[in-house]
């Protein structure tokens, strides 16, 4: 779906709930809403000095932000739900390594971006300064950053790009300048979206170099490779060298799972050598 199908299929399903949204139709509307949101914001600063476009183009397009992204939920596999993905992220506080999936993700970002909003009402109401919001960004800036790196890592990308961050950083620097100011202003709104970008790409299927396999997953590959080295494993001569080389692969990584696997498959050669020799000598 194009830009501007997106827009039209969005306004045409206005307060529509039920269905699915595509990828492309998502996040082309959420862009063009992004664009009309600092549109709005550039043409109040200049004109009017106060959010009159803001307020009056915001409301207009609240309804079917949320009606798209009802449907795009719809279309796509939620693995997580979104007390899974608070309890699981939370468990792996500092954890960069692994991957995390999309519900994860997105489940997770949404409860911070909630807490934050949580603290700064508290503090405009109570405290009129950000005492809340300073005390609660703290405790989800470490996890946020893990689990962004594990998103990346399940898209296929390094954990590296997170460094464009430093483009927010490069935003705030630029608005304490007053002649760079409205620079500063367009760069810290427009800098989280190559990040936004990589995290909303779809899990990779292959193995990179930030995943971690599973104990089962290694003893599946080593039988493959084994198999194609010595035949089939109903042969005794190709069992027999699936299993060794399962206690050496196992024994080389430390995994001891696979090497527990070699040690019962060669004890089954063995059991089914007796048991034939004993037919035999009947």
């Amino acid at each position: 779906m194009t830009f501007s199908q997106s827009i039209k299929t969005c306004m045409r399903k206005y307060a529509t709930f039920e269905g699915r949204a595509s990828r492309s139709e998502f996040w082309w509307f959420y862009l063009f809403f992004l664009l009309m949101f600092l549109g709005a914001g550039m043409i109040d600063e200049q004109l009017f000095r106060r959010p009159v476009t803001l307020f009056a183009v915001c409301p207009a397009f609240l309804l079917p932000c949320l009606a798209v992204g009802t449907r795009r939920f719809r279309d796509i596999d939620i693995s997580m739900t979104f007390g899974q993905s608070i309890a699981t992220c939370m468990r792996k506080y500092a954890t960069f390594t692994g991957r995390a999936s999309r519900s994860e993700f997105w489940w997770f970002y949404l409860f911070v971006l909630l807490m934050g909003c949580a603290a700064l009402f508290i503090d405009v109401t109570l405290f009129r300064r950000p005492f809340t919001l300073f005390a609660v960004c703290p405790v989800f800036w470490l996890p946020c950053l893990a689990v962004g790196a594990r998103r990346l890592h399940d898209t296929g990308k390094s954990g590296w790009w997170l460094l464009l961050y430093v483009i927010l950083l490069i935003g705030v620097l630029l608005m304490q300048d007053r002649s760079y100011e409205k620079l500063g202003m367009f760069v810290f709104s427009c800098g989280p979206i190559p990040l936004l970008i990589l995290w909303a790409l779809p899990s990779t299927p292959t193995k990179n170099e930030s995943d971690s396999l599973t104990p089962e997953t290694e003893v599946q590959q080593t039988e493959q490779t084994a198999h194609q080295a010595g035949g089939q494993e109903d042969d005794n001569l190709g069992a027999r060298l699936v299993a060794e080389s399962l206690i050496s692969a196992g024994l080389e990584t430390g995994n001891q799972h696979m090497v527990k696997v070699g040690e019962r498959r060669l004890a089954k050669i063995g059991l089914a050598k007796t048991e034939t020799a004993n037919q035999k000598a009947i």
